[in-house]
Parts: C-alpha cells; structure tokens; sequence
C-alpha cells in the first residue's frame, strides 16, 4: 500500500509540474500556430501515458506466483526464527562467557522454552546454534541434553523426514541468519550482545565443542557406573538379609557392572 501512494503522489506531482510549466509557457503558446496542440499534448496526453504505463508497472509487480508467495513466506519465518537463534546466543553468551557464572532458575527454564521455539520452525538449525546450546547446557549440568547437541555437531547425520518438509530447511534459515549478522555490522552495532554472542561462539568452536563432548561423556558415565554400583550395593545388602545358597557374589555383581559398561562403550 505504501508503494501505491508514492506512485500516486508522483502522478499528482507531475501533472502539478505540467500545470506551472505551462502557465510559465503560456505566453509562448498563444503566439505560436501549434499552441493548442501542445496544450492538449502537456496537459492531457503525456499525464495519460505517464498514468498508464505506472498502473500497468503496479499490476506487473503485483502478480506474484504461488512458488514466489511460498518462498517469500519462509523468507519471513526464517527471518523470525534468525532473530530467535540472536537472542538465544546473546542469553547464552551472558553466561558461558564467565567460567564462574551460574545459571538462575529464570534461565535454567528459559534454555528450553526458546531453543525449544526454534527447534520447533527447523530440523537443520546453524552450527552455531547447536555448538551454543551444547555449551549452555553443559554449564547447567545437564550432560544428557549437552552431548546430544554437541554430538549432533560433530557427526552430523541427515534427519530428514516427511515432518521435515514443513519447517525451515538449513540453507533458507542459514542464509537469513547470515543477513541478520551483516545487517549488525551494517548498523554498526558490533558492540552489541547480540553481534558479540556470534563471534564469541564462533571462536574455535569445532575445538571447544570437542573439549565439551570428551567431558559429557565421562560424566555421564561416571554417573552410570555410580548409578550401577548403587543398585549393586543394594542388591548385596537385600541378599546378605536372606538364606538361602543362591546368593549372588561380589565377583558377579562386579562382573554384570562389566558386562553393562562393555555395552555403553562399544555400542554404536
């Protein structure tokens, strides 16, 4: 609509312009055989063309294709959901970027809710946003959720699916992130969270995130095996309460803690 009315008002603005030219030529015309011809060329045939040819040039921009509308819609969504994955490297730069900051239990629920919002618009989300989500849970604690992201990262597999064909596939979404990234240099505001979160997380982050992965495995299982010698201990303590000649041995706890841990380690 705005469009429309700036090429009105430059239709208006024409004839307006015709109008004080010719009271400027008019003196002119009236002593010159061809005059009321011009004055019907300046004052009704050249507007006419002019208003022709710009409502034609409307009608030829208003038709839009249904592939066109579609691209121009996920366009839109994947801007969204650019600004999102911003807001989310900025909320987790806050914290990462200091070794000894803890998460609040404000962000501890905000880390799903919004990483959630743009997981649910993509399957195939930038690296930089799984490397940050990766890291964010990692300083909560939550190992599990840490190595899923990390590990997606790092051995990327191709999940497409039929659910798939209705989100923001990666190159769409990738590119507008990169345009929202320069548009921040553009504006000149590199000195923003959100431009300083994106080069924070770019840094090294294939090494980083490879540190990150190396301890997420080890806690988790570290935390397995204290889980298993738990039930273990458990078990030796209900048997050694009973009588009976099949009580289990040490040496078979011990053995069946080996036997789960094998299956951990060398499982695909």
């Amino acid at each position: 609509m705005p469009e429309k009315k700036r090429n009105w008002t430059s239709i208006v603005a024409f004839v307006v312009l015709g109008a004080i030219v010719l009271q400027i030529l008019l003196p002119v015309i009236g002593s010159v055989d061809i005059g009321p011809t011009l004055f019907v060329a300046v004052v009704f045939i050249l507007p006419g063309i002019f208003i022709v040819v710009s409502m034609l040039r409307d009608s030829a921009e208003e038709e839009e294709s249904p592939e066109d509308r579609i691209r121009r819609s996920n366009y839109q969504v994947a801007t969204v959901c650019a600004d999102l994955i911003l807001q989310f490297l900025a909320l987790s730069h806050s914290i990462i970027a200091d070794p000894n900051r803890l998460l609040t239990d404000g962000e501890l629920a905000l880390i799903p809710a919004l990483s959630g919002k743009i997981l649910a618009l993509t399957d195939d989300p930038p690296e930089i946003f799984l490397y940050a989500l990766g890291a964010i849970y990692h300083r909560a604690g939550k190992y599990q959720k840490s190595f899923e992201f990390l590990d997606r990262l790092l051995h990327y597999e191709n999940t497409f699916t039929a659910q798939s064909r209705r989100k923001l596939p990666y190159d769409l979404l990738n590119q507008a992130f990169q345009n929202r990234v320069s548009l921040l240099k553009y504006q000149g505001n590199v000195d923003g969270a959100e431009y300083l979160a994106v080069r924070f997380f770019e840094a090294d982050s294939e090494e980083n995130a490879l540190t990150l992965l190396a301890d997420c495995r080890r806690q988790i299982h570290g935390s397995l095996l204290n889980s298993i010698r738990e039930a273990s201990d458990n078990s030796d303590s209900n048997n050694s309460t009973g009588a009976g000649p099949e009580q289990n041995t040490g040496t078979d706890n011990h053995s069946n803690i080996s036997d789960v841990l094998h299956r951990i380690y060398d499982s695909p």
